[in-house]
């Protein structure tokens, strides 16, 4: 690669140039959230005082007590993540702990996000929002920490639906915390609901990412949990035997067909019609 000034050829002005327009426009549909994580990625939070060291635990000055109620439900949420995740997680990551917006948004890719897991380096929670009580401390951690599970083993780009379906089940509701299962329920009957498919990688990520009901992220989240939930209570040995073939794949297309013999978009339809069924009873 030429280190100094470099004139492209007119392939790369055709093909290159529209490939990274392409690119560039799909990266500002995703908040530019991708780009955004390259150099969030370098902001070290050493200046912040450290609450817990293995892993390090940041607060910045305000959000200390959030930091210590985090170290302390550290090992029970790690406990949490493997028991419904079927296998050892790996160490956790270092965690920071922001008081403020402007703190979060210096680390975070996303900055209206209510916490954030960056690959296998660090998981960034918004303490300002849990100083507002809008979110659940503990929840909000093992809801990450079922990300980083994943993201730990490289397996990353998977069907938006599975991995925050997954993390609220496994978290006991972190993220829906703002759409209750009745609410849900409702939603479904109105046939405001998810659209489930095995869709994953980088490029469904930029190009095709999924639409919540109504706009409505909590919805999307609550309803991806009770999804998975039912998953799983309808045949724990079947769910498990999935996590496992995923892990062995790293892709959900392909570990899903050697579990499930119906598509995920089969099964939630039988899902949402009991639900329908039990709304219009009500």
């Amino acid at each position: 690669m030429p280190r100094g000034p470099y004139t492209p050829r007119l392939s790369f002005r055709r093909n290159g140039l529209k490939a990274a327009i392409l690119f560039c426009l799909a990266a500002l549909l995703q908040g530019c959230s991708l780009m955004r994580a390259g150099y969030v990625s370098f902001r070290s939070p050493e200046d912040f005082p450290k609450v817990s060291e293995a892993p390090p635990v940041y607060a910045e000055p305000g959000a200390e007590e959030i930091a210590r109620t985090l170290a302390a439900a550290l090992p029970q949420a790690v406990r949490q993540i493997e028991a419904t995740h079927g296998g050892p997680m790996a160490a956790p990551p270092p965690i920071i702990v922001c008081a403020t917006a402007p703190c979060y948004g210096h680390y975070a890719a996303i900055p209206a996000s209510a916490a954030e897991t960056l690959k296998d380096i660090r998981i960034t929670i918004n303490g300002a929002l849990i100083l507002k009580g809008e979110r659940d401390t503990v929840q909000l951690l093992t809801h990450e920490l079922s990300h980083y599970y994943w993201y730990a083993q490289g397996i990353l780009f998977q069907p938006r639906w599975f991995e925050e379906g997954l993390a609220v089940w496994a978290s006991g509701g972190g993220g829906a915390e703002k759409a209750s299962v009745e609410a849900a329920g409702q939603a479904i009957a109105a046939g405001k609901m998810i659209h489930p498919t095995l869709d994953s990688g980088l490029w469904t990520y930029l190009f095709h990412p999924p639409e919540a009901p109504d706009n409505n992220w909590y919805q999307f989240y609550r309803q991806s949990g009770m999804f998975v939930q039912s998953l799983h209570d309808s045949s724990p040995d079947r769910f498990n035997a999935l996590l496992a073939a995923l892990r062995q794949t790293g892709d959900l297309q392909t570990a899903w067909p050697t579990v499930y013999p119906d598509s995920p978009d089969v099964m939630w339809a039988r899902f949402t019609a009991d639900i329908s069924r039990q709304a219009t009873a009500n």
